[in-house]
């Protein structure tokens, strides 16, 4: 099974998730552009809110009540559903697009559309006219899936038609033609040059999974689990049979790359397509291969506790896999793609993709790390919680003691942690020098833009107060009373 897309995972991150509605997003995220948009649910007075923020500045507006997704592709620009409402997001705050039965959205990757429906209908809302056109020509009892291309203008539809079968459509240039029956759609690319869909048989989505181009039709697998990722011009698909992720380009019949369920590291902008019958991840990369990929699995430590670890694989262009890590706790890949950096068994190792046999131990006895996009940046917490700065070969002496764990802004602020201090303090570092921020802080969050920590737990409530920061030094007050669910 697909597991959580996370590049870094630290302590106490699925806990937190509860506390943030961009986070609960974690599956298949892009950690630089979602965590631009943040949102936060609180009850203060016995009323329900829900407010959000862009880069760390709160923005005008919230929404009544709790919200049930907030997605963007580039963290400049994005949609909410909250009560069946949808609302478009952007650094000027929020603005309503419909206002009920919204039951599905989806984005393209360049941003610029949302396709959204209700029961029965299609929608497209184009963000620079900054108004929506109901699709039309399309019957259907139920809308099962959706697609986008990745301009935005193009748009494929898996309806339930009133027989009880399935039918897909799809949209362009203000047309809306049957592609068949039989079939819900997978992905489609600009002016429907390419798409893939699934073939059904009565009420049911087989695995069978089809490439169409002009007038040929592929099948690729009849085995095909329903999750799938693409690459920007949809030239490539991975999937995965029998949890052994698979691959194929241009209507090719599926390579197995690994035993195992593996995703792809390419392209730093995603965008989730699909509904009830399947999931496509859209990836803005030229290729998904010659790229790093991993799974994750499921470990049991002391007493009993369950936490992922991860295996790392590199794809190469002649679609042979080659394993780089096994039991990684913490493993991030350099932003060019071309390095990793692996923790396990409390040794950081570092190496190029390009040769696993080359493998050099940075230090021993580390409980997790972070580091910036180039690996030049990086910082150590051993297993006594002390941080040091990790350059050109050498440890820095001891910056701060008892951190449990750290993370580092795009700034290249380091915020760290202690439990050990004051019941949660969180400090700040930057160019070797420690400045306290807070006390009494239960969790924090760093992202490329902004940071945020909660802090003055309400035990009769359940609530705390929360901190924002647009640089990780300066916090203000941004949210009172959160709840840790809404």
């Amino acid at each position: 099974m697909k597991k959580r897309y996370s590049a870094i995972i630290l302590l106490l991150a699925t806990v937190f998730a509860l506390f943030c509605s961009a986070c609960a997003q974690k599956t298949n995220y892009s950690p630089k552009m979602e965590h631009s948009l943040l949102s936060f649910y609180s009850v203060k007075d016995g009323n329900a809110t829900t407010c959000f923020f862009a880069d760390g500045k709160k923005l005008e507006g919230v929404i009544i009540g709790g919200i049930d997704a907030l997605r963007t592709v580039d963290g400049t620009e994005g949609f909410i559903v909250a009560a069946n409402s949808l609302y478009r997001i952007d650094a000027s705050g929020i603005k309503k697009i419909y206002p009920a039965a919204v039951t599905n959205a989806v984005q393209p990757i360049n941003g610029s559309a949302i396709l959204f429906s209700s029961a029965t209908k299609v929608f497209l809302y184009e963000n620079d006219k900054e108004d929506f056109i109901q699709l039309p020509d399309i019957e259907a009892k139920g809308i099962v899936n959706l697609a986008i291309s990745p301009d935005g203008k193009t748009a494929g539809i898996g309806v339930l038609t009133k027989d009880g079968t399935f039918k897909t459509y799809i949209y362009s240039d203000g047309k809306t033609e049957v592609l068949g029956s039989d079939r819900v759609i997978v992905a489609v690319a600009d002016n429907n040059e390419r798409c893939y869909y699934l073939k059904t048989s009565g009420d049911t989505v087989t695995g069978e999974l089809h490439y169409v181009s002009g007038k040929t039709d592929k099948v690729i697998t009849e085995n095909a689990s329903p999750y799938f990722e693409v690459n920007r011009d949809l030239t490539e698909i991975t999937f995965d049979v029998k949890e052994n992720t698979h691959f194929s380009k241009n209507g090719s019949k599926g390579v197995k790359l690994t035993d195992a369920s593996i995703l792809s590291f390419a392209g730093a902008q995603r965008a989730t397509m699909g509904g009830s019958a399947c999931t496509t991840l859209h990836k803005n990369a030229d290729s998904l291969i010659e790229s790093v990929f991993y799974t994750s699995i499921t470990a049991t430590g002391s007493y009993g506790k369950k936490y992922d670890r991860y295996n790392v694989y590199y794809v190469a262009s002649d679609i042979k896999t080659r394993k780089l890590a096994g039991g990684a706790d913490q493993f991030s890949v350099s932003e060019d793609g071309k390095n990793l950096l692996f923790l396990v068994d409390n040794k950081l190792y570092s190496m190029s993709v390009y040769n696993p046999k080359r493998v050099k131990t940075l230090a021993t006895n580390i409980m997790n790390y972070c580091v910036g996009d180039d690996f030049s940046d990086l910082y150590l917490i051993d297993v006594y919680g002390n941080l040091q700065r990790y350059q050109n070969g050498k440890l820095s002496v001891v910056l701060v003691s008892g951190v449990d764990y750290a993370k580092r802004m795009g700034n290249g602020n380091i915020l760290c942690y202690s439990t050990r201090l004051d019941d949660g303090t969180l400090i700040w570092l930057k160019d070797e020098r420690a400045n306290a921020i807070a006390t009494n802080v239960s969790f924090f969050e760093a992202y490329e833009n902004a940071a945020m920590y909660l802090t003055n737990y309400n035990e009769n409530e359940k609530t705390f107060d929360l901190y924002m920061s647009e640089d990780g030094v300066e916090f203000y007050l941004g949210a009172q009373s959160v709840k840790v669910s809404g």
